[in-house]
């Protein structure tokens, strides 16, 4: 792999970069299988294994409400997280099938741009090049985890002092917190954001590389910044709509103070409610349509950012080859 030589980068393409899953030689045909499929394929395993989701998701709910109706006895709430352990396996297997499909989806995007491969009606596959952007994902993201963890673990440090310490140190302290907390959040977008193209450059180039990326975004970060802010911030207001109508069938009005616990009734309750509701014709016919839409504008979410990193690609080569 050849590093940039110009000096500076070529002038920024904002339209291209936000729009490779559907701009990228194959056009609108390729990118419509490739959302549809991937979006059958994880509604698939969500199907697969709803009932823990839901059952997980129903535990949340009641420890939260438990929590605010007993402030003062927060081992009650215990006893319901407890009882979330016997999901965790089935929820561990989710997450890895569904990282699965992605990882499939985002490698046929990047085989088709980079190498022209079009598996054809069904354009997603699993073999090598799949695991090789599994295994650079996986990589950078224990590399940012592995740092959120070191930051959470100082802030804790930092807040004990702020309770134990004199009114100055604490006010100190308050203030360290604050723009570490910043700091903190900051450095992990930057980080990500300069490693995120070494999924696609994977691919492009046929080696695992974990921090070609940080190269390639070498004095395009700022560019990159705005359309990676573009794509999720639209995609937080769509995917945001989408989720409150899709939820709005099956759960009440006032699901939103479900969720941050401050209903009147148990979750578990309205959980049940919400089950009884699902059983009708209409609701089951709504709730499968919109859940389906969710699904196609969460992948769609996706491989926009991952198209982004394809370009920073063909961006960081083209000045190359002009160098």
């Amino acid at each position: 792999m050849t590093k940039t030589t110009t000096d500076k980068p070529s002038t920024f393409d904002f339209g291209a970069a936000i729009s490779q899953l559907f701009s990228q030689a194959g056009g609108r045909n390729f990118a419509i299988r490739l959302v549809l499929w991937t979006s059958v394929f994880m509604a698939a395993v969500y199907a697969l294994f709803g009932s823990a989701f839901i059952s997980i998701m129903r535990e949340l709910f009641e420890a939260s409400w438990v929590v605010q109706q007993n402030p003062d006895n927060p081992e009650a709430a215990l006893e319901i997280y407890k009882n979330m352990l016997q999901f965790l396996p089935s929820i561990f297997f989710m997450s890895l099938l569904l990282w699965c499909v992605y990882a499939s989806a985002e490698t046929a995007l990047h085989k088709r741009i980079f190498k022209g491969v079009d598996h054809g009606f069904i354009p997603l596959r699993f073999g090598r090049d799949e695991l090789r952007v599994m295994a650079v994902q996986l990589v950078v993201y224990l590399m940012v985890f592995g740092v959120y963890l070191l930051g959470v673990f100082v802030l804790m440090v930092l807040m004990l002092g702020i309770f134990s310490g004199s009114a100055l140190l604490a006010a100190l302290l308050v203030g360290i917190v604050f723009f570490g907390f910043l700091a903190f959040l900051v450095y992990l977008f930057y980080f990500s954001m300069r490693m995120a193209p070494g999924a696609a450059l994977s691919i492009a180039t046929d080696t695992i590389s974990i921090t070609g990326g940080w190269e390639i975004t070498k004095k395009r970060t700022g560019s990159l910044f705005l359309g990676y802010l573009f794509v999720c911030i639209a995609g937080y207001i769509v995917i945001s709509v989408v989720q409150i109508v899709v939820l709005s069938f099956v759960l009440p009005e006032n699901y939103m103070l479900l969720a941050m616990g401050q209903t009147e009734s148990s979750p578990t309750e309205i959980f049940a409610q919400a089950a009884d509701r699902i059983k009708q014709p209409t609701i089951m016919l709504g709730l499968v349509i919109g859940g389906f839409v969710y699904m196609v504008t969460t992948v769609i979410w996706w491989l926009s950012f991952a198209g982004i990193g394809n370009y920073a690609v063909q961006w960081w080569q083209k000045d190359s080859e002009a160098g």
